[in-house]
């Protein structure tokens, strides 16, 4: 039986969310879905061709990549909101930095300096590691929620940056963001984000079950030091059945308009279907964050990997417009909850306590997915002048994902130690 929040009393928890969501919403919005709005300008000031200003969205990735296996252990050890507040003041150093370079050597460094750092302390992994620590019965909604933020971030700075583009050019725009960015992280993170939770704050957030408190509170107490974890069979289930769906998504999304160019349909056409399916993934990963607490999130991912080979399948056959209009439409609230589903696993796998550091050392494995999947889908169409051959790889490493997901134990497993299902289980009467 849960015990559900004080009358009249919010859980803080949610305060921590509200403030994760907004700096993820900025860092990832500023840079991630902002970054082609730089292309043009930044690669004609200093001579760059369209390729090699894409060595910039990869030197990106990669440094938060690196990063991400410290800062992680760090969010689990030190303050959030020290981190977090660090990472504001690191954005206003990146963006700064990078305006007022004068040659690409310094607005490299800039990326894979602080501006990475800054993602890293500040953006999704942050977020999600306060939520994991100060949601146990709602977590897969409150996951979800952070999930979105993303995405919120593509709608929300993406015509702010074009704006301030155009009106400021694009240092101005950079220096106006950094500033204004750091401004409202280290506000928000000072003020609403606390690190850990009380046994007693969670009770009385309705977090805790009560039949079961002191197993729940033993898994999210339980260290995963990196020993343990390379030694431990979920960890690589987990990062490469998930490395594989993120980094067959990631390919197919930066793919997906190049593609439907290519089967006749014009670009207005294209961005709408894109559209269309974005705004049914954001409805999917709140949907999917609250199935993640009711059923087996090992079967979630599944269903998810199902939704993923019928959208391959749909773009093989390269049907009509109404028919990628409703396949979008649909498979897009699948899609959209592997985020959520993943986070979830995490936590569920690894407990609340250590997280941070297993979120950010499952990073390491799955980046480099990503970027080779992003980098083979391009290749294939180069030689072969059809995505195709690329669509049937990760159909199949799409169903290798399934089943390592699939195999991980989240029950009775006693060599990975307690985990959160046998946690939250209510005790048998003796």
């Amino acid at each position: 039986m849960s015990t559900r929040a004080r009358s009249g009393a919010v859980h803080r928890g949610w305060y921590g969310l509200g403030a994760g969501f907004v700096s993820s919403v900025i860092l990832v919005g500023a840079t991630i879905y902002s970054f082609g709005l730089y292309v043009v300008p930044v690669g004609e000031e200093f001579g760059l061709a369209r390729a090699q200003m894409n060595v910039g969205h990869m030197l990106f990735t990669a440094a938060i990549a690196l990063w991400s296996p410290f800062v992680g252990a760090l969010l689990d050890r030190v303050p959030a909101a020290a981190a977090m507040c660090a990472g504001g003041a690191l954005l206003a150093i990146g963006f700064g930095g990078m305006a007022s370079a004068s040659s690409l050597a310094w607005v490299c460094v800039a990326i894979a300096g602080p501006l990475a750092l800054a993602m890293a302390l500040a953006g999704p992994l942050a977020a999600s590691t306060v939520v994991a620590k100060w949601f146990r019965r709602r977590r897969g909604r409150a996951l979800g929620i952070v999930a979105v933020s993303t995405a919120t971030g593509g709608l929300v700075m993406t015509p702010i940056t074009a704006w301030l583009i155009g009106r400021h050019g694009w240092r101005g725009a950079l220096a106006i963001t950094g500033v204004c960015g750091a401004v409202v992280i280290v506000g928000l993170a000072a003020a609403f984000v606390r690190s850990r939770p009380t046994e007693e704050q969670l009770r009385e957030g309705g977090e805790i079950d009560d039949d079961a408190p002191a197993a729940a509170a033993a898994l999210d107490a339980r260290a995963w030091p990196l020993r343990d974890l390379l030694a431990s069979r979920n960890f690589w289930l987990l990062a490469l059945g998930a490395g594989l769906l993120i980094s067959s998504d990631g390919a197919i999304l930066i793919s997906k308009v190049p593609y439907l160019l290519d089967i006749g349909i014009d670009a207005q056409s294209a961005a709408f279907l894109v559209s269309v399916q974005s705004l049914s993934a954001l409805t999917g990963k709140l949907a999917v964050g609250f199935a993640a607490e009711r059923y087996d999130v090992r079967r979630l991912f599944g269903a998810m990997a199902v939704a993923h080979l019928v959208m391959l399948a749909v773009l093989l056959a390269k049907p009509s417009y109404w028919t990628l209009f409703t396949v979008f439409a649909l498979v897009g609230v699948a899609i959209g909850g592997v985020h959520p589903v993943f986070t979830m696993l995490v936590a569920l796998a690894f407990g609340a306590g250590s997280y941070g550091a297993v979120h950010g050392r499952i990073n390491v494995v799955t980046m480099p997915l990503m970027l080779g999947a992003s980098y083979f889908i391009g290749r294939v169409h180069d030689d072969t002048g059809s995505y195709d051959a690329a669509f049937w790889t990760f159909g199949v490493l799409v169903l290798v994902a399934a089943l390592l997901v699939g195999g991980m134990r989240l029950d009775g497993d006693r060599d990975e130690g307690d985990v959160a299902r046998r946690a939250l289980a209510p005790a048998r009467p003796a």
